[in-house]
Order: C-alpha cells, then structure tokens, then sequence
C-alpha cells in the first residue's frame, strides 16, 4: 500500500479483491461466503465494470504515437494505436518528429480488415504513401495531420516523484542520466537542473521544501528540467496524458514518474 500512495493511487481508488487462479473464484462471479466468509465484495468483473473509461476525443488534432513499421511488396506500413483524434483513408500526415510527409492509403483495423476510419483508442496498422526510406519512420515517433502538427522539443519541464534509486546511486543531481519512457518511445535523457523540490528531511522526518537543490534522494518530489539529444514529440500533460506522462528508468529499474509541465519548442527536424 504505502508503495502504491507514493506512485500516485489515491488511498480511495485502492481495492483489494481476493481470487483463485485455480478455480476461478471471485473472477466473474462473487465468491461463495462458505469458500470465503470474511470477504463480501464485489468480484473482479463486477469491480472492473465500476472503472470509469478515460475519455478520448476524436475531434481534437490526430495523435498515433508508432508502435511497428514493416514493409512488404514495396508497401510501407504503420502499427500504432490512436491516442487522440482520427485518421481516415487520404488523410495528408506528418511523422513527428522528423516531419516526414504521408498520405494514407489503407486503414487496418486489430482483425486486419480495411476499414475507412479509425477512432480514439483502436489499435491500426496504416498504408502509407510517399514514404520509401526505411528509417523515415521509427517506434517512437507520432502520426499526425499536416495541419495540426504535434509539438517536438529537446528541453521539457517536467513534475517528477521519485521512486527508489539504483542502490549504488542513491542521489538524483545535475547531470543524472536515465532511460526516458513516454507511449512507444524510449530515449537517454539527461536532468539539466533540478528547479524545486520536496522531501523528508534525514534527521527530523520532516517534509522540507527546496528551491534549486543541489540533490535529492528517494521518493522526493521535484521539479527538473530534462534535455533529450534529439528532439521527442511530446504533448503537456494537461493536454493528453498519453503523450505527456513518461517513467525514468536506470539499469532495468524504474526510478521515477512524470508528468509533462512544459517544453521548449525545438527547431524543425528533418532527415
């Protein structure tokens, strides 16, 4: 429990269920009071269907961050799933953030049918036209529309809650290197400063808040600026969460969440 609080549940969104991997108990239908007398929840299913679903929006700009590429018989095709927005056969996009240009010819849904459009949430793959370099399109990078081109930056700002640290490296400083993981993308990242923190003070246990650290230890709460070697496509937090939170990782070891607070726009990138 205590680990869940410090990654971000909210105590009243915590439940928890017992069930049986064995015989199914408490998996779709409530476990028998006989079998389990000090529980009376629901069951699993019955709890599921309570979670509300994060709303998606399909008419704001198209955000389809690319999980696959493949190319067969010449063909170019995308695999990704549409955080935002919706993408119809025809469309003229962008691959961000090298800004490639495309058009789309065919729409696959999951069952690998063609469909005519795609909606917020449904997994695709995309025929893609104009695109003949193999390395024009990478995991990582975002499908958008011409138009209404996802924004790129080298330099974010970002509101970060540690987690545990790798062992051998027990502060978080200027200069800290990590393993950047945002939708399909993962990318070194280097802390460029650490603007604000909070955490508990060694001696006392207290909460002590800090302008401009020089440090900071596990599960202290900050406030840091993050530079990437090249430019990401990225979105704020507030704008859509799927492309503005992220998780820093440090040899196999996830150490930190994140929330995109702000970015500076990076010079246009092209190939």
């Amino acid at each position: 429990m205590p680990f869940l609080i410090q990654t971000g549940f909210l105590p009243e969104n915590v439940h928890w269920v017992p069930i049986s991997g064995l015989s199914g108990d408490n998996l779709k239908d409530r476990v028998s009071s006989e079998i389990c007398p000090w529980y009376n929840g629901p069951s699993l299913v019955e709890l599921l269907d309570t979670i509300p679903l994060a709303s998606r929006n399909p008419d704001a700009p198209l955000r389809l961050p690319v999980l696959d590429k493949s190319k067969d018989q010449g063909k170019q095709y995308l695999f990704g799933k549409i955080e935002q927005g919706m993408v119809r056969q025809g469309d003229k996009c962008m691959v961000a953030p090298v800004n490639n240009p495309c058009q789309i010819a065919v729409i696959y849904n999951s069952k690998d049918k063609e469909v005519p459009y795609a909606r917020p949430g449904e997994n695709v793959k995309l025929e893609l036209l104009h695109i003949q370099d193999d390395t024009a399109v990478s995991k990582g990078n975002v499908l958008c529309h011409q138009d209404q081109i996802v924004p790129v930056s080298e330099v974010i700002e970002a509101e970060l809650e540690l987690l545990e640290l790798v062992q051998h490296k027990p502060i978080f400083a200027r200069g800290s290197t990590a393993m950047f993981h945002m939708h399909t993308l993962a990318e070194d990242a280097v802390i460029k400063e650490i603007l604000e923190a909070t955490e508990k003070d060694v001696a006392s246990g207290e909460l002590v808040n800090k302008v401009k650290p020089k440090y900071v230890r596990s599960y202290a709460k900050a406030r840091v600026r993050i530079s990437f070697k090249y430019p990401i496509a990225v979105e704020k937090y507030s704008q859509l969460s799927a492309l503005g939170s992220f998780t820093l990782r440090d040899e196999n070891k996830t150490i930190a969440n994140g929330r995109v607070l702000k970015y500076k726009p990076a010079q246009t990138m092209t190939l």
